[in-house]
């Protein structure tokens, strides 16, 4: 099942905690039973057991900076997106969209991801980035030049 990740809540400077973004179930067991009858008079064979170990999915972390503190009409500056897989396992299919806040337009064109790619959908005002399978410990960068508009 793929990820999805949306930082439109998101201000500048403002980390989304693990807890928000955790995508984790508990490990358990499954156990199956089957029984098997017939003429076998062998009963040490009418039984299998078979146990599944569920895996615990991935806990990312998202933070979202700016590279400036404040700004004006007609300012550019730069968000940086940093997705951080703790573990335990890899995420799946993660997809990162950033919607603009009101009077911030993005250039898609100036995207950069350290890993995955910008989907071609992606305008001024929504950002998609289709960055694949994430490994354990492993961080993705993803840049969006932004301008302040009236």
């Amino acid at each position: 099942m793929p990820m999805i990740i949306s930082t439109d809540d998101l201000l500048s400077s403002s980390p989304i905690s693990t807890d928000d973004l955790s995508d984790v179930f508990p490990i358990s067991v499954i156990i199956n039973i089957a029984h098997v009858k017939g003429e076998n008079t062998n009963t040490a064979n009418a039984e299998d057991i078979i146990k599944f170990k569920g895996n615990r999915r991935a806990e990312l972390r998202v933070v979202k900076t700016a590279d400036v503190s404040s700004v004006f009409v007609g300012d550019t500056f730069t968000y940086t997106i940093k997705i951080t897989n703790l573990g335990p396992s890899t995420a799946i299919g993660v997809v990162m969209t950033d919607t603009a806040p009101n009077h911030i337009i993005f250039t898609p064109s100036g995207v950069t991801t350290t890993q995955g790619s910008v989907n071609p959908s992606s305008t001024p005002s929504n950002i998609i980035v289709n960055v694949g399978n994430i490994a354990p410990g492993a961080t993705v960068t993803i840049t969006i030049p932004a301008t302040v508009t009236l």
